[in-house]
Formats: C-alpha cells, sequence, structure tokens
C-alpha cells in the first residue's frame, strides 16, 4: 500500500502482487487465522454490549418502578432485610427544557421574574492563528467585521432542577410540560 496525497490510502497492485508470489500459503493462512479470531472477538465485543445494554434496562426498571411500587402498595419507603441489607427509595425531580418549548419556557421564566436562569453563550469560530485578532471582538462585532459570532441561550439543568424543587417546597405550581419537570423513584441498596 502507498499513501495518496491526502494521506489515504490506495492500493499499490504491483507491490500487492509481488509480496502475493513471495508469501507461501502457511503465512496466508495465518493471516486468514488472524482475521478470523478478529472477526470472532468483535461478535463477542457486540454480544457482551447488547447483554450489558439488556442488563441496565433490567437494572434502572427495578430501581425505578418495581422495587418502588412493591414498596409503596405496603407503605414502605424504607425496610432492612433479614440479611442485614439497607432499602430505601428515594424520590426525586429533574427537569430539563426540551428544544421544543424552548421559546415558550424562556418567556414564561422571563414574564414571571425567573429570567436570571436564562444564561446567554456567545461562541465564535476561528482559525488558527487568529488568538490575537480575537481580542478585538468586541470592536470587530459593532464595527461589521469579519466575525460570526453565534448565540445560545440555556438553563442548565441542574439549576432547573434546583429551581422547580424550590418552587414545589414553597407550594407553587409550575408549567411542568414547558419546563420537562421529570419525577423519579430511585432504590438505594446499602449495608
Amino acid at each position: 500500500m502507498t499513501e495518496s496525497n491526502e494521506n489515504q490510502p490506495v492500493m499499490d497492485f504491483e507491490s500487492e502482487a509481488e509480496a502475493e508470489a513471495s508469501t507461501d500459503g502457511k503465512e496466508l493462512s495465518h493471516i486468514a487465522s488472524l482475521v478470523d479470531d478478529l472477526t470472532d472477538a468483535r461478535r463477542r465485543v457486540d454480544n457482551i454490549e447488547e447483554a450489558l445494554k439488556e442488563a441496565k434496562k433490567d437494572r434502572d426498571r427495578l430501581s425505578s418502578v418495581d422495587v418502588p411500587e412493591a414498596m409503596a402498595e405496603v407503605g414502605m419507603s424504607e425496610l432492612r432485610l433479614i440479611d442485614g441489607r439497607a432499602v430505601r427509595i428515594k424520590s426525586g425531580i429533574r427537569a430539563s427544557i426540551p428544544k421544543k418549548t424552548q421559546h415558550e419556557a424562556f418567556n414564561w421564566l422571563a414574564e414571571n421574574g425567573f429570567g436570571d436562569l436564562i444564561k446567554a453563550e456567545m461562541s465564535v469560530k476561528s482559525g488558527r492563528g487568529e488568538i490575537q485578532a480575537l481580542s478585538h471582538l468586541a470592536s470587530q462585532i459593532s464595527d461589521g467585521g469579519q466575525w460570526s459570532p453565534s448565540l445560545k441561550e440555556a438553563v442548565h439543568p441542574q439549576t432547573l432542577s434546583a429551581f422547580v424543587r424550590e418552587q414545589r417546597a414553597e407550594g407553587r405550581n409550575l408549567p411542568d410540560d414547558l419546563l420537562g419537570v421529570f419525577e423519579y423513584s430511585e432504590t438505594l441498596v446499602g449495608q
């Protein structure tokens, strides 16, 4: 094989043919065996990754649905098993504004006095040798220069989750769908 101008490997058929002619069947058989081993290893990894994905689904369902529901049915949120393990159900709230409701959610936050939760980030793409030029960014933008800044507004999910917990603790109703509020349960098992 040789390298092309763009560092992409290309086949050099004359060199390949010469190498093949000087290679005996034992060497080629060894290479074929190694390729078989590689194929088998990839298949095993794929199978293990699929099994891991299924095991994680089972773990998550048991932790967040099955055990909490079973304990709720008997009116318990904590218990100690005969073998000494302590089981506790932790409930929580997560929130993350969905893209489809982002504009409406930002408006709601601003109109209700919570606009400070919204953070803006501006970024500018530049070439490698333009570090010093970036120091003049503010004047370049105001002068209509060569820069193409992008502005992104967001509310960090952890900030939003803490805000939702705080508002609920104070008894306030929030537009849960708009803010992407998700209540969850998690089973904690310890000694």
